[in-house]
């Protein structure tokens, strides 16, 4: 939300209507490939841009990103797998009060990390790839 404040206020990047992109021009390769990788769902001729790319902004979310890649990984090696592994026989052989003993426990594993893959890339990645492409509107999701 700091990174909209300040290119909101004096970083938006000031087109004349000269500099806009129009109909046929906008048919490029160039063009299709920007709007492929923006996080963005809706395409225009001219999006949103600020002048500058904010380093500290990057770093920030480029160390959430390994951060939180990281503390995925740990959680699935330190308590998914040994959940999983725990389970030696085939379903059919195991009791039902087993199965939904060890589907319970896998509940709350599995909701921290859905939480943190939501904000991981929701976030963190989407607002990276932003600020990479210089685009200004930050309210993708």
């Amino acid at each position: 939300t700091d990174v909209l404040q300040e290119s909101n206020n004096d970083d938006l990047a000031e087109k004349s209507s000269a500099s806009l992109v129009k109909y046929p021009d906008n048919l490029s390769f160039k063009d299709l490939y920007y709007f492929l990788v923006a996080p963005t769902l809706c395409y225009e001729l001219n999006y949103p841009r600020t002048r500058k790319i904010h380093k500290n902004f990057l770093a920030r979310r480029l160390c959430e990103i390994l951060f939180l890649s990281s503390l995925e990984y740990i959680l699935v090696q330190q308590w998914i797998i040994p959940i999983l592994r725990s389970i030696d026989r085939p379903l059919n052989e195991l009791s039902t009060l087993t199965i939904i003993e060890r589907l319970l426990r896998l509940a709350i594993p599995n909701h921290l990390i859905w939480l943190i893959f939501f904000y991981l890339v929701f976030h963190s990645c989407l607002n990276a790839i932003a600020e990479l492409l210089q685009f200004d509107d930050r309210l993708f999701y």
